[in-house]
């Protein structure tokens, strides 16, 4: 947990990180990298599920509600200040990277489309799956995810993905009972 609050903390790691996913061409950060290998685009996006779901583990409850009233209307103390103040500066890190908005793009791209067969286990399919999981985590501890993701009517969208994308159905290596 250490590892992923210094991911999105200390200097250059998490642009670095997506600049291994998003386009270098065109204006839009939640445009994705053909160009980078798939192998390295998935463990990219693997890390930061990883990041994410640590990052929602050490925010608990407080920190959305947090970030939603301010500090104002803040009384909790569940953790340590120093621990809260990095995970605060890391989501502001997620948030400013626009990390939501590249997941969301990745999970509407079907596991084929993103490279490999489109089988359970292609590199393609743990990418979408990955950024799912950068979804979830977010969601829990950043109400701007939650806004842009009710702003782009996320929900039916990615329902109508996996509908027509008959992959991303079956189960998966990368999905456990972690998420």
């Amino acid at each position: 947990r250490e590892a992923a609050l210094n991911l999105c903390t200390s200097g250059g790691v998490l642009p670095s990180l997506l600049s291994l996913l998003r386009s270098s061409q065109g204006s839009s950060r939640g445009s994705l990298s053909p160009s980078r290998p798939m192998e390295l685009r998935r463990t990219a996006m693997l890390v930061l599920a990883a990041v994410a779901q640590a990052l929602r583990y050490l925010g608990g409850d407080w920190i959305f509600d947090y970030i939603e009233q301010g500090e104002d209307g803040f009384e909790g103390d569940d953790m340590p200040t120093e621990t809260a103040e990095k995970v605060l500066k890391a989501v502001t890190n997620l948030e400013r990277e626009s990390l939501a908005e590249l997941a969301y793009a990745t999970v509407l791209q079907s596991g084929s489309s993103l490279g490999g067969s489109g089988g359970r286990d292609s590199p393609g399919s743990h990418l979408a799956e990955a950024a799912s999981v950068i979804l979830s985590g977010m969601a829990q501890i950043c109400p701007s995810t939650i806004d842009y993701l009710a702003g782009e009517n996320a929900v039916a969208q990615m329902l109508r993905s996996c509908g027509e994308n008959s992959g991303m159905m079956k189960p998966s290596s990368l999905r456990g009972d972690w998420c």
